[in-house]
């Protein structure tokens, strides 16, 4: 009896300990190896590397000229202890001025008329002639300089103005602006009292300008004679002289270009129909500057 129960014991045990193997081995089935990823290399060895391609840029055509942009005036204030009052100047900058140009740009001052202002040459359209001019070719650019006689209704005798003018203003502005500073590049200019001050000075200060333009001027009484001794020869400024021929300086202007003539001095001399007001001159700013434009050499 006990034998049997120990059999039956021994064979529990070992199928107890069987089923346990069974299980064990049954589960095992349900581990998986952990997968392996590969990423596709180049034949260097590394990942590809992503680009992205730029279409070319378009090129846009070339203009049949250069660009021409607007003009600058700036206006200064200048102060000479040899004159009562600051001189208002506006320089006028041509479109595309270049500080750093190789060649120096021609100069032209313009003086205004008797109880006239700086800007009266402004007013009368210079600058949007001289604009047009340049952007058509007509005229080469240059910078105009439109100074302020404060003390216009003295003589000429009375004032400083002029001594200031090229002794102190004009080398300021050399030394600020890129401007040509030989005669042959300098011209002044004026209408009625600014014509007599351009005429003055073209004469009597010949080394610093070569051109002088003469509108509508009055008082042709001037020592031209013992003025032009002094210039050497060669050195005869160019000179444009017109007036309107129902001007009141008409006579005036006729006898001082009679004088020019006798003393052999070349120049143009123009009458054309007006009267000696803004309106003649307006009229003839283009003409005036195609002749200043022809004659200053940059």
């Amino acid at each position: 009896m006990n034998s049997l129960l120990v059999r039956k014991k021994n064979a529990l045990r070992i199928f107890a300990v069987l089923l346990l193997l069974a299980v064990l081995i049954g589960c095992s089935g349900f581990i998986q190896p952990e997968a392996e990823v590969k990423i596709p290399a180049t034949e260097t060895g590394n990942p590809p590397t992503p680009t992205v391609t730029v279409p070319p840029a378009t090129p846009s055509p070339s203009p049949s000229r250069p660009v021409v942009t607007t003009n600058r005036v700036e206006v200064l204030f200048f102060e000479s202890s040899n004159y009562p009052k600051d001189i208002i100047t506006r320089v006028y900058l041509p479109p595309g001025y270049d500080p750093d140009r190789k060649t120096p740009y021609p100069v032209l001052v313009m003086l205004h008329g008797l109880t006239g202002k700086g800007s009266q040459w402004e007013d009368l359209g210079l600058l949007e002639a001289a604009d047009d001019l340049i952007a058509d070719g007509k005229i080469d650019p240059l910078v105009i300089i439109l100074p302020e006689e404060y003390y216009n209704t003295k003589s000429y005798a009375e004032t400083t103005f002029a001594e200031v003018l090229v002794d102190e203003l004009l080398p300021y502005l050399h030394s600020q602006y890129n401007l040509c500073q030989e005669r042959e590049c300098t011209a002044i200019g004026g209408l009625s009292r600014g014509a007599g001050w351009a005429a003055r000075l073209v004469f009597t200060r010949w080394e610093v300008f070569g051109v002088a333009g003469l509108h509508s001027m009055p008082l042709p009484f001037l020592p031209l004679a013992e003025w032009i001794r002094t210039i050497p020869p060669g050195s005869m400024p160019k000179l444009y002289m017109d007036i309107g021929a129902e001007d009141v300086e008409y006579r005036n202007a006729r006898d001082f270009d009679a004088l020019l003539n006798r003393l052999e001095i070349p120049h143009e001399w123009v009458v054309q129909p007006g009267v000696h007001a803004d309106e003649y001159w307006s009229a003839h700013v283009r003409d005036y500057l195609l002749w200043y434009g022809e004659v200053l050499s940059p």
